[in-house]
């Protein structure tokens, strides 16, 4: 949950959701009140484990900002929440894969009434509750795609797709339960024995398993060994959330610079996350949307010398639009030296003025 939390403020709600989950399905009449306060006990520890794992990114905003958040930044993403958009039009507009993702929404709905009934899967039930209503109230559910003469609206699949497993889980709990095989004897018996499991129950033969153990542990070795990371940033090459055939390499362009030269790069447009380089040697500054960013941003940040190396600025990627401030880069070569460019992305040499 920590984790979770320090890269995603939505999940919270997941957190939110699993402790009375938790408390709920715990917490009844036949529990004492002694284990009653360990629950709740339990409760503070898990949210204090967490606030130390992921609160990093919190705290520093509350120390800066003196706030955790741009308030005007959450309003604008809670806006496009899944509950804020249950009565928009374009979301029931019959496209080509309307009737799939019908069936799909079907499915996990029934799936979670069928197992809520059914008391010894109800906690994974629960988390898929969770699931459902976090993917319901995450701000940016909702991708709006602008173009010209209008604007349309999509469902941003991605962040429930932890309803997948969860709802797949639940089918092959049952599917498992309904075979021959004494599986409460089998869990038993790993509890009691420190070996994790005791293959022989389900027919492996045990001088199988030092073998296996030895392969996987070898091929985990290798891959770690042998690891390099990616070239460019995988999945968001594109730069545009409604990508098309062409990606940019400016992330690339990025992992080409020398990593024993780490330079500050101001990004605007772009995902922080592949500018830092590929030894993490760069100094990132985030300036935020193309179609809101302004040039003397920038002029203000130097002015507090603070110095820049490269600023590099993309494509609106919302609507594809070619950000204002780019023409006004372009009129000064005295100040920003192209260094790469490409149809999405380009990449200009701060001067010293």
């Amino acid at each position: 949950a920590g984790v979770g939390v320090g890269v995603k403020p939505n999940a919270a709600y997941y957190g939110l959701g699993i402790s009375g989950l938790l408390l709920g399905l715990l917490w009844g009449d036949q529990v004492e009140r002694r284990e009653k306060f360990s629950l709740i006990w339990v409760q503070i520890i898990f949210w204090l484990l967490t606030l130390l794992l992921g609160g990093f990114w919190y705290g520093r905003n509350l120390w800066a900002m003196g706030k955790i958040f741009d308030s005007s930044l959450v309003a604008s993403s809670m806006e496009l929440s899944v509950l804020r958009n249950l009565t928009n039009p374009d979301l029931y507009i019959l496209r080509p894969e309307s009737v799939t993702l019908a069936l799909a929404i079907a499915t996990v709905v029934m799936t979670l009434i069928f197992f809520w009934h059914r008391p010894q899967l109800r906690l994974v039930a629960g988390f898929l509750a969770v699931a459902i209503a976090a993917f319901i109230v995450t701000p940016n559910g909702i991708y709006r795609l602008e173009f010209a003469g209008g604007s349309t609206s999509y469902l941003q699949l991605r962040y429930g797709i932890i309803m997948v497993p969860l709802t797949g889980m639940l089918w092959l709990g049952m599917a498992l339960a309904s075979l021959p095989i004494p599986w409460h004897g089998l869990i038993a018996d790993a509890c009691e024995n420190p070996t994790l499991l005791n293959f022989a129950h389900v027919g492996l033969p045990q001088k199988w398993v030092r073998p296996m153990v030895i392969a996987v542990g070898l091929a985990v070795i290798v891959q770690l060994l042998t690891y390099r990371s990616p070239d460019g940033l995988p999945g968001f090459d594109h730069i545009l959330f409604a990508p098309g055939p062409k990606a940019s390499q400016i992330y690339e362009w990025v992992q080409s610079l020398p990593s024993n030269q780490p330079k500050t790069l101001y990004g605007v447009g772009l995902r922080p996350f592949g500018l830092y380089g590929r030894s993490w040697q760069n100094r990132v500054i985030d300036g935020g949307s193309p179609r809101t960013w302004q040039l003397s941003q920038l002029a203000e940040l130097r002015g507090r010398s603070q110095p820049v190396d490269y600023l590099l600025i993309s494509l609106d990627p919302f609507t594809g639009s070619v950000p204002p401030a780019l023409l006004e880069i372009l009129s000064r070569p005295q100040e920003f030296r192209p260094v790469y460019a490409d149809d999405l992305a380009a990449a200009f040499q701060v001067l010293s003025p």
